[in-house]
């Protein structure tokens, strides 16, 4: 993720079809300078500090949240290494499922962008995240919470 001179970003394609449930996993398996930032974004031409771009909602590791690229404070107690995390995106809402917290956020991401892209920034080499779809289990267990 990083580019040499700050804070760099991914945006991963296809784009998140906000009319259907989108489930996906990430696993934090080293994080660098304890920042990342996590979720998604409308604009893929975003700047490298994307986490602030207005199509742009998610948490950080400073317990952060970002909403259209405002930061505000979540109640988010950050992330930590060997952290993993549940994501579910649906009209408009993005839940995030903290496993090892037992603890739920979630945004409300009521703008215009055509779509959304999942969403990771960091400004330090080294952070290492794996993305993965949800299992029917952890589905369950991101609903049901």
């Amino acid at each position: 993720i990083y580019n040499g001179g700050g804070y760099s970003f991914v945006a991963c394609t296809p784009s998140l079809d906000s009319t259907k449930d989108s489930f996906w996993k990430i696993t934090i398996h080293n994080l660098a300078r304890n920042w990342i930032f996590l979720g998604i974004i409308g604009n893929l031409n975003a700047s490298n500090d994307s986490y602030s771009d207005p199509t742009s909602y998610g948490w950080t590791c400073n317990s952060e949240v970002y909403n259209k690229g405002k930061v505000k404070t979540s109640g988010c107690t950050g992330f930590t290494t060997g952290e993993c995390l549940y994501f579910h995106f649906k009209s408009n809402r993005l839940t995030m499922f903290s496993v090892q917290k037992n603890k739920k956020f979630v945004l409300n991401t009521n703008d215009t962008a055509d779509a959304y892209y999942f969403h990771f920034n960091s400004g330090y080499t080294g952070s290492k995240l794996t993305l993965e779809p949800l299992n029917q289990d952890e589905i369950a267990c991101i609903i049901e919470n």
